[in-house]
């Protein structure tokens, strides 16, 4: 669960950066795609640490437990 913490970072850049391409379409579907799989990791997430567990990635960097999952 932790690689989905690192992967919510940076499906994001790579979206950034597929848009600064020539190709609009291109950075039209990489958006809106990032945008709809780190909604769904998001929710995942949250239901995750519900029940009181904690998310840790990249040692101490990445940290997500349920009063993050709030807000």
């Amino acid at each position: 669960m932790s690689i989905l913490l690192i992967v919510i970072v940076i499906l994001p850049l790579v979206s950034c950066a597929a848009s600064l391409t020539r190709s609009v379409r291109l950075g039209e579907f990489a958006t809106l795609g990032a945008g709809v799989v780190c909604f769904v990791l998001s929710l995942t997430l949250a239901f995750s640490v519900r029940h009181g567990t904690e998310r840790h990635a990249l040692g101490s960097w990445l940290h997500l437990d349920a009063l993050g999952a709030i807000f």
